[in-house]
């Protein structure tokens, strides 16, 4: 298997992990829907039911819960009534911090005339509360209040991250399992097997190299086979059409000019032996000698 056979195999193996990851997380984060909306609107009127007791109101109305968006629910009054707002932190707790699946929230109250803000806070047991301004009493006014949920799950939970790791490893083995062959090819492709002597150095023809003490010298294909040739005919006349025949014309390319250049590249890279010398007989062709 090529590399980049194995990079599409694990572009692969990673969009899978991906696509599962999405949808365990899809499938375990509540949504507005999966909500019992008709029981939240029942427990913000409580709020405002016993907040209307605790201000000595116990005939007005308590008009219906608004949904005004995602999570979040509006409650209007009948009358104008005065509040405290450690009273209110205490009655919202009562009624709706015992709720586990509700146990996240925000809450506001607005002036009905000037639509501003007079009181909030909010209550987040992952996070410290924020009840600014206890102890203010809040005069007699027109008030809405405005309360916020916020989803549990706001953070994928053990279940989701237990599924998520599952499919991690499965994909993260899967691209070992494709990519172990390859790796154990290349790893036994860089082992240094048979080797031959050629003056000092070491010419491993499997793995294209030339060993010279601990410097391992690269070859390429062609200088791999014009240096076989040479070696196979050590101290004898090589011929410039036999080795032209052997490395270029079974490929279908004649160039007298690359033998020449390949040559130049082999003495070079023979070069840290002195003894061993690639000679040229002008227009014959060329031997290799160890001296």
């Amino acid at each position: 298997m090529t590399k980049t056979s194995i990079k599409i195999v694990a572009i692969v193996a990673l969009a899978i992990v991906l696509m599962n990851f999405s949808a365990v997380l899809t499938k375990h984060t509540n949504t507005p829907d999966e909500l019992d909306e008709k029981h939240r609107e029942i427990l913000v009127r409580s709020v405002g039911h016993n907040l209307l007791l605790h201000a000595g109101d116990s005939t007005s109305r308590v008009l219906p819960a608004n949904s005004v968006g995602d999570n979040i629910y509006e409650l209007e009054f009948e009358n104008q009534f005065a509040f405290k707002p450690d009273t209110l932190v205490n009655i919202v707790r009562k009624n709706l911090a015992t709720e586990d699946s509700l146990s996240n929230f925000l809450v506001n109250v607005f002036d009905c005339q000037t639509n501003e803000m007079v009181y909030g806070f909010e209550i987040r047991p992952k996070y410290s509360d924020i009840e600014p301004c206890l102890g203010r009493s809040q005069p007699r006014a027109c008030y809405r209040i405005q309360i916020t949920f916020f989803n549990k799950s706001e953070e994928p939970s053990f279940s989701t991250l237990h599924y998520v790791s599952l499919f991690t490893l499965f994909g993260l083995g899967c691209i070992a399992l494709i990519a172990s062959p390859m790796l154990k090819r290349k790893s036994r492709k860089t082992e240094i097997g048979v080797v031959n002597k050629i003056g000092k150095y070491q010419f491993a023809e499997e793995q294209g190299l030339l060993i010279y003490d601990n410097e391992k010298i690269s070859l390429s294909i062609k200088e791999v086979k014009v240096l076989k040739i040479l070696m196979s005919n050590i101290y004898q006349l090589v011929s410039r059409e036999n080795l032209l025949h052997e490395v270029w014309e079974k490929e279908g390319v004649i160039t007298s000019r690359s033998l020449d250049v390949f040559i130049s590249r082999l003495r070079k890279k023979l070069s840290h032996d002195p003894s061993v010398k690639i000679t040229n007989v002008h227009g014959r062709g060329y031997k290799l000698e160890i001296i």
